[in-house]
């Protein structure tokens, strides 16, 4: 064990701590940080939905489901409010993160941040209508704001 100990000191500590001093990451790093309360909070709503739509469909606890009707529309509001805006969240938190780590105004870097992920979103949306798939021209996909985004928010907030 002390030779595992010995080679974890010796190779890979010195990359982590090299790592550890990159700014650009370490922004990064806090941004998710930061955004953690959002995500408890937005977990906890999908694992509540999740079990009561559990309980009705593999215990057949219809009542129950029933009863718990407006826990699941709580929930739906949470989801909404938390992971469906999850992206600009994250943009938000990475433009302030860096400007905190660069020693820059951060309510500017923020803003800025934000407004550059929301122009990176595609101006069309392709919508299902009546079975057939439509491109709605000069509209916002709002579904980039969602989990999905994060990657754009990631490259446009930083």
């Amino acid at each position: 064990m002390s030779r595992l100990v010995k080679w974890l000191e010796d190779y890979v500590l010195p990359v982590a701590n090299r790592l550890g001093q990159v700014r650009w990451l370490v922004a990064l790093r806090d941004a998710f940080i930061s955004l953690m309360p959002i995500t408890i909070a937005g977990s906890l709503a999908v694992l509540i939905k999740s079990l009561i739509t559990a309980a009705k469909v593999h215990l057949g606890w219809n009542t129950f489901a029933f009863a718990m009707q407006p826990l699941v529309s709580i929930s739906d509001l949470v989801w909404r409010g938390t992971f469906s805006l999850y992206a600009c969240f994250f943009a938000l938190a990475l433009g302030y993160q860096l400007a905190k780590n660069f020693e820059g105004n951060r309510l500017a870097a923020a803003i800025v941040s934000l407004s550059s992920f929301s122009l990176s979103i595609a101006n069309y949306a392709k919508v299902r209508f009546h079975g057939e798939s439509v491109v709605i021209k000069s509209a916002f996909d709002i579904s980039q704001f969602s989990t999905t985004g994060l990657f754009t928010a990631i490259l446009f907030g930083s």
